[in-house]
């Protein structure tokens, strides 16, 4: 039982050694502007505090006696038990409260835009990327053959329709056929947007090369604007 006990021990205490070093050094190590890097920062700190915990929590069982430690361990697991359910209650009501109601899309043109990659070669990028307005809804095709699915946030929404409207108003003029010439990866873009006032505006479907893309500054940020929708998801992201 003493090994049990020890073993016991030191999970807890590697758990409450993880929260609290995380939370230590989001709050003093995370440089401001960090962006998506700064949770990993602040969880390389926290993993780092686990194993010190554990360690110590290791060398501490060695030293108790057996009802000492028996004590010790079912005390250090009910904290850490405990904290656990605080934090998830936590989490669930913070994913409540960033997810956006009906109200917060008003007043954001109706669109569909799809993004196909067409000879691509690198097998960590999505083949296809589809965004549908009037749904909120994203999918985006996996590498390995599912599709994952979730909801727009109103901001991204918002970005997507307005970086796809001006890029509409020039995407069969001085674009048509940019850069195909060239050999390499090629993007088939397609869209159809109904403005704020209910009519149609142009739709259609034009490939450009990823050259082309990197280089023009209307291609490039509605690509940026298309991946931003599917990362900063409105609620739960489900594949299949």
């Amino acid at each position: 039982m003493k090994i049990a006990y020890r073993i016991l021990l030191g999970l807890s205490a590697g758990f409450l050694g993880l929260a609290a070093t995380t939370y230590w050094a989001a709050q003093t190590r995370v440089p401001d502007g960090s962006g998506l890097a700064g949770p990993a920062i602040a969880l390389g700190w926290g993993l780092g505090g686990a194993l010190v915990a554990i360690v110590v929590a290791v060398v501490v069982g060695l030293r108790l006696s057996d009802g000492t430690l028996a004590r010790t361990a079912f005390t250090t697991f009910l904290v850490a038990l405990s904290l656990a359910a605080v934090l998830y209650v936590k989490f669930q009501q913070q994913q409540v409260a960033d997810r956006d109601d009906e109200s917060a899309y008003s007043g954001i043109a109706d669109y569909e835009f799809t993004l196909e990659r067409i000879g691509h070669s690198d097998p960590y990028l999505s083949p296809r990327t589809a965004l549908y307005a009037s749904t909120h809804r994203w999918e985006k095709d996996l590498p390995d053959g599912r599709t994952c699915s979730g909801k727009m946030k109103a901001d991204a929404q918002r970005a997507v329709a307005e970086k796809l409207t001006e890029f509409a108003t020039i995407a069969t003029g001085e674009l048509t056929g940019c850069g195909l010439e060239a050999t390499g990866e090629q993007l088939q873009f397609t869209w159809a947007i109904r403005g704020v006032d209910g009519l149609q505006q142009p739709t259609g479907s034009e490939r450009f090369a990823q050259s082309c893309i990197d280089s023009n500054a209307v291609l490039s940020s509605l690509l940026r604007s298309a991946e931003m929708a599917t990362v900063s998801s409105n609620g739960k992201i489900r594949c299949k």
